[in-house]
Order: structure tokens, then sequence, then C-alpha cells
């Protein structure tokens, strides 16, 4: 009995290190861990920030900033593939791993989640509060690493932002 208690206490604590807390999805230590050692062609990053995420916690409070992300983080969930990787990156970051995919693949798998996302309606002090949010993509291609791959996604999520947010952006990595 004691075996039992001590396995279940373990599998909780490994739960919790892997969980973010408020989302209650991966954190961004078990998405790193999760990712394969060695990258090949098709896999793809897509790097998900919310946009105006600060004017909610501006206007509504913190607690509402809260319920924002939660609902975002399940929607992203939900409408990702079971067989990708998601973690919160950390505030209002999220990022996905896939295998398999090519550019218009990854991006059409990502419009679905900016879709799903901005189709959330909350309602805050009487007012209707609709996220959005922008999305990078990137492919891994010959010669770069997990971190190039990364960062093209981060520039193409700045360029959907720049170009007005609520919008994905791509970059097909070339080595």
């Amino acid at each position: 009995m004691l075996v039992l208690v001590q396995e279940r206490a373990e599998e909780k604590l490994i739960r919790l290190a892997n969980t973010d807390m408020l989302t209650g999805i991966p954190n961004r230590q078990h998405f790193f861990n999760s990712l394969p050692k060695v990258l090949g062609t098709g896999d793809a990053f897509v790097l998900i920030d919310i946009d105006f995420f600060k004017r909610v916690n501006d206007m509504y409070g913190h607690d509402k900033g809260d319920v924002v992300l939660i609902n975002v983080a399940r929607t992203i969930a939900r409408s990702a593939p079971s067989s990708c990787v998601l973690g919160r990156l950390g505030g209002e970051e999220f990022s996905l791993f896939f295998r398999g995919q090519t550019a218009a693949s990854a991006f059409a798998l990502a419009e679905q989640i900016r879709e799903a996302v901005h189709a959330l309606s909350l309602v805050f002090e009487g007012n209707q509060v609709t996220p959005s949010v922008s999305a990078g993509v990137a492919l891994w291609q010959a010669g770069l690493t997990e971190q190039d791959v990364q960062k093209r996604a981060d520039q193409a999520l700045y360029i959907a932002k720049n170009k007005g947010r609520n919008r994905l952006s791509c970059s097909v990595a070339s080595g």
C-alpha cells in the first residue's frame, strides 16, 4: 500500500513540474524537454502570442487577464493535433512543434488555431472581449539548429504583429 501511495505522489509531482499551473497545459520546461533530439525535414515550430494582452490586464484587471489566458490556452490545446508538442512559454506566449509538415500544412494548422481563438467571446464588465493571436511559423531545413528554427518562428511572429496582428507569418527556413 505504501508503494502505491508513493508512486501516486511521484506521478503528481511530475505532473506538477511539467504543467503550467494557471492554464493546465504543459509548461516551458516540458515543451523543450519533449522536443526530439534531432530535427528533420517537415519539423515546424509555431510561436503564438496573444494580441494586446496588456490592454485586458490594464482595463479589467489581472484576474480577467488570467481568464483570457486560460481560455486561449484551452482553445489552442483543443485545436492543435494531439501529435504536436504544446507549451506555454511564459506570459501570453505559446509554442507548438509539429512533425511531417509542409509550409502550407503548418500554416493551415496555425491558421485553424488562430481562427478558433478569434471565435472566443468573453464578457467583462458588460463588454465583449474577443481575443486574437498572432503567430509565426518556421520549418526546419538541413544545416539549421533547433534554435535557428525557433528564432525564425519568432521573427515571423514579429512580422505578423507588425502587419496588424490577428494574423500569421511564415518563414520557410533555408540553410
